[in-house]
This record gives C-alpha cells, sequence and structure tokens, in this order.
C-alpha cells in the first residue's frame, strides 16, 4: 500500500509540472493552481481519534467563456503510509475528483453545477436554506452533488438538485412562473430516499412546498419583498412562513419572518447542518408523531453586513411562543486585513440549536452546537497556511472536534 502511495504522490507532482508547462503555453486555459499538504485529525469512524495526513491539488479551467472546471486531485494516508480507503468507501470515483463543473452563474437564466455545493437555497427556503453536501467532508466520504436552474424569456423555469451523483440519496425540483413583473410564484416537491443513515429503516422524507413572492417598494438600489409559504411534510406536518425581506446594493441584507407550524415539521428541513443532523431530524419526526404536541409560532431575525473589504457578518436568531423551545442564534464573522497583518484572513461561524442567554458559557457544552474557526494567511509570494478547528456533533450524537493543519503554495 506505501509503494501504491508514492506511485500517487509521484503523478501528483507529474500533474502539477504538466499544468505548469500548460500554463505558460495557454494562459487563458487555467485559473488557479493550489497544492496543499498537511496533517488532519478526526474520528475515525470507530469513536478513535487518528491523524492522517493529506495531499490536494487544486487546478482550476476556463473550458468555455462561460464554463469552468475545478479538480481535487486529493490523498489520505494513514500513519503507516497507506492510503485510506475504509474510511472513504466510494470515494475513489471519477465524479470524487471533481470539486466543481460550472456553467453560467447561480442564480442566473442558464446555470448548472456539478460537485461541492454551498448555500443552495430553492425559493423562499422554506424547505432547502443554504443547504451543503460537504458539512462532513472530509470526515465523511465526498459528495459531488449537481444544481441546475433554467429559465426562459418570460422569466418562468424550473430549478433541479441532487445531493450525490454517485450515490444519490436527496432529489429536489421546484417549477417558478412569472404571471407579472417582479412576482415569483413556485412548487416544490423534494425527498430525501435515505433520511435514517443508523437504523436503515425502508421510509423517506417527501416535502411539499407553495412559495410566493413580490415586490412591495422598488428603488435606488433599497428593495422590500414580500413573501410567503406553504409547506407539508408528506405523513407529518404543515407550516405557513410569511416574511418582509430588504436587500440593498451596499452589502447589507436583513429579513423578518414569522412561522406557525406543527409540532411534528421541522422548517427549513435541509439547512447547512443536514448532513451530520439528518438522522437525528428523522427520528425527531417520527417520535413527535407518535407523542403529539402543539402547534409552534416562532420570529425569525436575520441580518448580513459587509464593512468594506475587511469585515463581514451575518446574524440569525429564532425565537419560540413556547416556553419548552429554547431561542436558536447563528452567528458568522469574516475578517481581513485591517487589524490584522496583511494576507491573513478568519472565519468564525456559531450555530447554536438551544442558547441560554442566562448562561452562555454552558453553551459551550451544549449538544446543539456547531463552531467552525479556519485560519488563512497567504503570503505575497503565493505560499498558504491554513488552520481550521471544527466541532460538530455526529449522527449519532455526540459531539467530535476536528482539527486540521495544512500549506502549501500557489502557482497561479
Amino acid at each position: 500500500m506505501f509503494f501504491k502511495g508514492k506511485k500517487i504522490l509521484i503523478l501528483i507532482l507529474v500533474v502539477s509540472c504538466l499544468t505548469v508547462y500548460s500554463k505558460q503555453k495557454a494562459d487563458y486555459t487555467i485559473t488557479a493552481m493550489d497544492l496543499q499538504y498537511g496533517v488532519e485529525s478526526y474520528d475515525n469512524g470507530q469513536g478513535i481519534k487518528e491523524n492522517f495526513f493529506r495531499i490536494r491539488v487544486l487546478p482550476e479551467f476556463q473550458l468555455l467563456p462561460d464554463t469552468r472546471l475545478g479538480l481535487d486531485l486529493s490523498f489520505i494516508f494513514d500513519k503507516d503510509g497507506s492510503i485510506k480507503t475504509d474510511h472513504y468507501q466510494g470515494d475513489n470515483g471519477f465524479w470524487s475528483k471533481i470539486n466543481f463543473l460550472e456553467h453560467g452563474v447561480y442564480k442566473s437564466e442558464k446555470y448548472i453545477r456539478a460537485g461541492f455545493l454551498e448555500k443552495i437555497t430553492l425559493g423562499n427556503g422554506s424547505i432547502f436554506n443554504n443547504y451543503s453536501n460537504k458539512t462532513r467532508y472530509p470526515e465523511k466520504p465526498k459528495k459531488s452533488g449537481l444544481i441546475a436552474r433554467i429559465e426562459n424569456k418570460h422569466d418562468d423555469g424550473y430549478e433541479f438538485m441532487m445531493d450525490d451523483l454517485s450515490k444519490p440519496s436527496i432529489f429536489a425540483i421546484r417549477k417558478f412562473i412569472m404571471p407579472v413583473d417582479d412576482v415569483v410564484i413556485g412548487l416544490t416537491y423534494a425527498m430525501d430516499r435515505k433520511p435514517d443513515s443508523i437504523h436503515y429503516t425502508s421510509e423517506s422524507v417527501k416535502i411539499y412546498g407553495l412559495d410566493f413572492i413580490t415586490p412591495i417598494y422598488l428603488g435606488f438600489g433599497k428593495n422590500i419583498y414580500l413573501y410567503e409559504d406553504l409547506t407539508r411534510i408528506k405523513g407529518h406536518g404543515s407550516a405557513f412562513t410569511t416574511g418582509l425581506k430588504y436587500d440593498s446594493n451596499s452589502d447589507f441584507k436583513a429579513k423578518v419572518e414569522f412561522n406557525s407550524y406543527s409540532s411534528n415539521f421541522i422548517p427549513k428541513y435541509f439547512d447547512t447542518y443536514y448532513e451530520a443532523e439528518k438522522d437525528k431530524k428523522f427520528q425527531k419526526l417520527r417520535y413527535i408523531d407518535m407523542t403529539g404536541g402543539k402547534r409552534i409560532r416562532s420570529l425569525n431575525l436575520f441580518a448580513q453586513k459587509q464593512f468594506g473589504s475587511f469585515l463581514g457578518v451575518e446574524l440569525f436568531t429564532e425565537y419560540f411562543d413556547r416556553n419548552d423551545l429554547s431561542p436558536t442564534l447563528k452567528l458568522n464573522v469574516g475578517l481581513k486585513d485591517w487589524i490584522l497583518p496583511e494576507g491573513l484572513k478568519v472565519d468564525w461561524e456559531y450555530y447554536n440549536k438551544n442558547v441560554d442567554y442566562s448562561n452562555f458559557h454552558a453553551n459551550r457544552k451544549n449538544s446543539d452546537v456547531y463552531i467552525k474557526t479556519d485560519f488563512t494567511y497567504i503570503t505575497p509570494q503565493g505560499a498558504e497556511l491554513t488552520v481550521t478547528r471544527k466541532r460538530l456533533v455526529n449522527e449519532k450524537g455526540n459531539v467530535e472536534y476536528l482539527t486540521s493543519f495544512m500549506t502549501g503554495f500557489k502557482l497561479k
């Protein structure tokens, strides 16, 4: 196995050399080229922490004026120098080496992307809200999904989403029309064929949704929209959502949203952390179906602000009308330059679905807390250093800490 690993390392070096050579011959084809290597520490799948050596080559190509390709030639080795295949079952296929294959711009008239998916929202976000298929990567096998959008000259069209092209489980399709200017009505059907990866039940989760949005003020780059959604999880509960959304060209966005839903309904079912929480969500649906519960009402507040090029802040919080439900808090902060040394960037993400504002220190031990911190430093010469620390709750409800220390350089 170690000999096989050495051959792959040699192959990567050859690819890197060929890429540099081709870049010198045809600059228009290669837009980026990164080489990264380092140590990652995470659960080996048996509850034991292990360190792995990882090497990645990340070339990006401009194939056509609107078509881009990014490869992820990533290989992981254990302490014996053997390629890690047991923990990455099925992660050696063609699609696992695709970082992205993209045509067009997201939310444009014609758009398609295969590979890693992030911040995928369909309609107003009552079903898919900032979904990502890379939440559990690299601890779990890589997923290469698909998102596509096509729109005709009348602003009517379709959106389609799939979580993984190799082993698809999640599907979604949305039909939307614009009956009058700037008014959009959409109908969404989404399904997870395998929502319970632990107990291997044959049940699936199917969600239907009707969404509507219309502007109530448009002018001078400051727009206000009214939106409403009706959503139902087949065999479970339903929800009604209404809200106001503010969007401006000055890098500021805000949203106020009211939700009313059955106790056996989970709003924004496919969110950023779904890949880690899918088992927990499915078991919650089944449990409440048996025990029952009162209808839930909640108020959501969201704000996003970019302060120049050095600071970005995103805040989300949710309050409930029941004392037995704690508020939700999500905070993202991105900082670079300003008070930091040139070339250093820090990204911090905090998500707590059970906040205790009276004793905030106690939230550190909460089993519903997700925290991710990234430190990235790039020198003027292109050398790169990245340190990542992540705290998440895995599929079994246990807290995992994952650490990554990567270095490398940018060839372009």
